[in-house]
């Protein structure tokens, strides 16, 4: 190719990079555009954010200086904001505007790794920045949308890390999924995720020894800095009050199923009676799969708490990790010594909630009906205050949620089939992504079904995942020799 060839070449190339730039920018200003339309909307209808019993404990939690049950990040995040400014109001604004900076950084990172065009860029952002349950819960006192918005930002670090394989996005990963773990448990498997990439789908292993140091020494420093904190604040060496209840929660579905005699430790097995006598002579019953066993006053794990905080005269927080260390023993031991009565007692009847997620706080902008005064006061907020304009969620909308949830699962599952059928369509990157994407969501399900009930709300971290997977595996099957997949160079 002569000189002047290559000129007028690299002239035109320039010329469609610069075309196609603005076209990609004047689409983010209309995403942009569209998202502060229903944010817009969402507030008129919802003036004062949803306060709900998790908001009451976050609120209080952040005004505190010792921090109580439940993971620090959200307090932290409400103690940072009520310093910039006092309302509640900010932080909604601030909620939202995370959301929507996480979802752009992750349509970034598709643009690039896909080449996608415009338009499947644009109906993308739509559907992610659109999503009913993202949006009222941005408008919510609620740890979701934090953890979401990290979740995501990971997730778009780590594509980007493979698809330009700088360092500095698997470092920005790092940091993101170490934060999530933060703010919800269930981001314990993160960081055996972030392994499972590095180790089985990059091939610098370099890359993969220099991610391993710097991620397994900030996880051992947060998990060796909360026992310490704990066992400081509260005489208990463990990781987490929250999740060793949890754990006992859990366990306790599947009580009767487990004989006494078949308990070979001591400590486990006195427990186990004693749950097994207050059930039997109680009428005391925990309804289905979820967290009857861990909030009513009237469960066997909080008679004991009370009792034994009676005895000791502790405070609230203090009672509840004054049990951990027995109940996350006695929930552990049940679900690792019977795991075939757990998966028949608890994992498969959790998957009907899997499939059909409570609605949760979306049913009804008044629950709860009595709000805790010191939130209010702490936000300056009246009774009447919390009132809604409109109600779309509780008239409308909740009937919609459940029929796209149910189509999104089975669409993924279709998507994952095409995928496979249709795998030599796509170059190295884009395989290894799809994978990635495939296995988050993977991991995720089976950690929540493992360890907790399911919400629409909990499910926020792997919405924007399956519909990104989905949108691309279809879009290859409908453009048979599509230019995003192997694009043409000169």
């Amino acid at each position: 190719m002569h000189t002047v060839d290559k000129l007028h070449w690299y002239s035109i190339s320039m010329s469609y990079t610069v075309q196609k730039a603005g076209r990609f920018y004047n689409a983010s200003m209309l995403l942009l555009a569209v998202y502060v339309l229903a944010t817009a909307f969402v507030r008129y209808c919802y003036p004062v954010p949803h306060l709900t019993w998790d908001s009451f404990y976050y609120v209080k939690d952040s005004m505190q200086t010792v921090h109580g049950i439940r993971p620090w990040g959200y307090s932290v995040f409400l103690s940072f904001l009520y310093v910039v400014n006092s309302s509640v109001t900010f932080v909604v604004i601030i909620q939202f505007a995370l959301f929507y900076l996480s979802t752009m950084f992750l349509l970034y990172a598709l643009r690039n790794i896909f080449d996608i065009d415009v338009k499947t860029y644009f109906l993308t952002g739509l559907l992610l920045l659109c999503e009913p349950v993202s949006l009222y819960h941005c408008n919510s006192i609620l740890s979701d949308v934090l953890f979401t918005s990290l979740s995501t930002a990971g997730i778009a670090a780590i594509l980007m890390y493979l698809h330009t394989k700088r360092y500095t996005y698997l470092f920005l990963h790092i940091i993101l999924i170490c934060c999530s773990l933060e703010v919800r448990l269930i981001a314990l498997f993160y960081p055996f995720f972030t392994l499972f990439v590095m180790w089985l789908l990059v091939k610098d292993k370099r890359a993969a020894i220099f991610g391993t140091i710097i991620l397994v020494s900030c996880f051992a420093l947060l998990y060796s800095g909360h026992i310490a904190y704990n066992k400081k604040h509260y005489g208990v060496p463990v990781f987490s009050a929250f999740s060793d209840w949890t754990a006992a929660n859990n366990a306790l579905y599947i009580l009767p199923q487990i004989a006494t005699d078949k308990i070979k430790d001591p400590d486990v097995r006195e427990l186990h009676v004693m749950f097994k006598q207050y059930m039997d002579t109680t009428s005391f019953k925990p309804g289905n799969i979820g967290s009857g066993f861990m909030w009513d006053d009237k469960s066997p794990l909080n008679v004991l708490r009370m009792n034994n905080a009676t005895t000791t005269n502790t405070n609230y927080n203090a009672s509840w990790f004054s049990m951990a260390q027995k109940y996350g023993q006695y929930g552990r031991y049940i679900e690792t010594h019977f795991p075939v009565e757990y998966s028949k007692g608890y994992i498969l009847p959790d998957i009907n909630t899997m499939l059909s997620p409570e609605l949760g706080e979306m049913e009804d902008y008044k629950i709860p009906r009595m709000r805790d005064t010191v939130t209010m006061h702490h936000y300056a907020l009246q009774e009447t205050d919390l009132r809604f304009t409109k109600e779309p969620y509780r008239r409308r909308i909740n009937k919609i949620i459940p029929i796209i949830y149910k189509f999104e699962l089975l669409l993924f599952m279709v998507a994952i089939v095409m995928f496979f059928v249709d795998v030599k369509k796509y170059n190295k990157t884009q395989w290894i992504v799809l994978i990635l994407m495939q296995t988050f969501v993977f991991l995720y399900y089976g950690a929540m079904l493992y360890s907790s009930w399911f919400l629409y709300r909990y499910l926020l971290p792997v919405y924007p995942i399956i519909v990104v997977f989905i949108i691309i595996v279809l879009r290859n099957v409908i453009y048979k020799r599509s230019k995003y997949i192997n694009p043409i160079s000169p």
